[in-house]
Protein backbone atom coordinates (compact mmCIF):
# COMPACT_ATOMS: atom_id res chain seq x y z
CA UNK A 1 0.00 0.00 0.00
CA UNK A 2 2.83 2.58 1.12
CA UNK A 3 4.98 1.57 -1.80
CA UNK A 4 1.63 1.84 -4.48
CA UNK A 5 1.42 5.59 -2.90
CA UNK A 6 5.07 6.37 -2.99
CA UNK A 7 5.26 4.85 -6.96
CA UNK A 8 2.26 7.58 -7.09
CA UNK A 9 3.88 10.87 -5.69
CA UNK A 10 6.31 9.75 -7.99
CA UNK A 11 4.85 9.36 -10.91
CA UNK A 12 2.81 13.13 -10.50
CA UNK A 13 6.21 14.73 -10.26
CA UNK A 14 7.86 13.46 -13.09
CA UNK A 15 5.02 13.83 -14.80
CA UNK A 16 5.01 17.74 -14.13
CA UNK A 17 8.71 18.35 -14.69
CA UNK A 18 8.57 16.29 -18.02
CA UNK A 19 5.30 19.06 -18.98
CA UNK A 20 7.56 21.71 -17.48
CA UNK A 21 10.67 21.11 -19.88
CA UNK A 22 8.65 20.63 -22.67
CA UNK A 23 6.32 24.32 -21.82
CA UNK A 24 6.10 26.14 -24.72
CA UNK A 25 3.83 29.55 -26.00
CA UNK A 26 4.66 29.10 -29.61
CA UNK A 27 1.52 27.51 -31.60
CA UNK A 28 3.63 26.42 -34.44
CA UNK A 29 1.21 26.99 -36.73
CA UNK A 30 -1.87 25.54 -34.63
CA UNK A 31 -2.91 28.76 -33.17
CA UNK A 32 -6.56 28.55 -34.38
CA UNK A 33 -6.68 25.11 -33.12
CA UNK A 34 -5.28 26.08 -29.73
CA UNK A 35 -7.67 29.58 -29.55
CA UNK A 36 -10.45 27.05 -29.92
CA UNK A 37 -9.91 24.22 -27.94
CA UNK A 38 -8.81 26.85 -24.98
CA UNK A 39 -11.96 28.57 -25.45
CA UNK A 40 -14.27 24.95 -25.43
CA UNK A 41 -12.13 24.00 -22.51
CA UNK A 42 -12.01 27.11 -20.41
CA UNK A 43 -15.60 28.98 -21.03
CA UNK A 44 -17.88 26.44 -23.21
CA UNK A 45 -17.53 23.45 -20.62
CA UNK A 46 -18.52 25.83 -17.52
CA UNK A 47 -21.28 27.46 -19.48
CA UNK A 48 -22.56 23.56 -20.86
CA UNK A 49 -22.48 22.78 -16.69
CA UNK A 50 -23.97 26.13 -15.72
CA UNK A 51 -26.42 25.00 -18.18
CA UNK A 52 -26.86 21.87 -17.22
CA UNK A 53 -26.87 22.02 -13.50
CA UNK A 54 -29.59 24.72 -14.42
CA UNK A 55 -31.89 22.27 -16.26
CA UNK A 56 -31.70 19.85 -13.72
CA UNK A 57 -31.97 22.01 -10.49
CA UNK A 58 -28.81 22.04 -8.96
CA UNK A 59 -27.98 24.89 -6.53
CA UNK A 60 -25.66 26.04 -3.86
CA UNK A 61 -22.40 24.70 -3.18
CA UNK A 62 -22.71 21.70 -5.22
CA UNK A 63 -23.49 23.92 -8.63
CA UNK A 64 -20.50 26.14 -7.91
CA UNK A 65 -18.03 22.98 -7.31
CA UNK A 66 -19.43 21.60 -10.50
CA UNK A 67 -19.09 24.75 -12.53
CA UNK A 68 -15.49 25.59 -10.82
CA UNK A 69 -14.46 22.01 -11.47
CA UNK A 70 -15.62 22.32 -15.02
CA UNK A 71 -12.82 25.57 -15.26
CA UNK A 72 -9.56 23.78 -15.01
CA UNK A 73 -7.09 23.81 -17.33
CA UNK A 74 -5.91 20.54 -19.16
CA UNK A 75 -4.13 17.76 -17.34
CA UNK A 76 -0.47 17.95 -17.28
CA UNK A 77 -0.58 13.81 -17.82
CA UNK A 78 -2.35 14.66 -21.47
CA UNK A 79 1.25 15.60 -22.23
CA UNK A 80 2.46 12.64 -21.23
CA UNK A 81 -0.20 10.41 -22.83
CA UNK A 82 0.18 11.66 -25.87
CA UNK A 83 3.83 11.72 -25.62
CA UNK A 84 3.47 7.71 -24.85
CA UNK A 85 1.17 7.09 -27.58
CA UNK A 86 2.21 8.80 -30.54
CA UNK A 87 0.09 12.11 -30.59
CA UNK A 88 1.20 15.61 -31.31
CA UNK A 89 3.05 16.01 -27.36
CA UNK A 90 4.22 19.55 -28.95
CA UNK A 91 0.64 20.87 -29.51
CA UNK A 92 0.06 18.88 -25.80
CA UNK A 93 2.63 20.97 -24.10
CA UNK A 94 1.47 24.26 -26.19
CA UNK A 95 -2.19 23.26 -25.16
CA UNK A 96 -1.25 22.89 -21.12
CA UNK A 97 0.71 25.95 -21.44
CA UNK A 98 -1.92 28.42 -23.00
CA UNK A 99 -4.92 27.03 -20.41
CA UNK A 100 -2.92 27.12 -17.24
CA UNK A 101 -1.91 30.83 -18.15
CA UNK A 102 -5.65 31.48 -19.56
CA UNK A 103 -7.25 29.70 -16.60
CA UNK A 104 -5.45 32.41 -14.03
CA UNK A 105 -8.51 34.51 -15.36
CA UNK A 106 -11.09 32.65 -16.04
CA UNK A 107 -11.53 30.10 -13.34
CA UNK A 108 -12.02 32.86 -10.83
CA UNK A 109 -14.23 34.72 -13.17
CA UNK A 110 -16.39 31.26 -13.50
CA UNK A 111 -15.84 31.01 -9.25
CA UNK A 112 -17.58 34.67 -9.35
CA UNK A 113 -20.58 33.46 -11.73
CA UNK A 114 -21.01 30.70 -9.90
CA UNK A 115 -21.85 31.90 -6.62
Amino acid sequence: MIKNLLLGSAALALGLLSVGAALKLEASGNLHLVVLTSTLKLIGIPLLIAAWTWVFGVEGLPRTVAIIVGSVPTATSSYILARQLGGDAELMAVLVTATTLAAMVTMPLAAWLAA
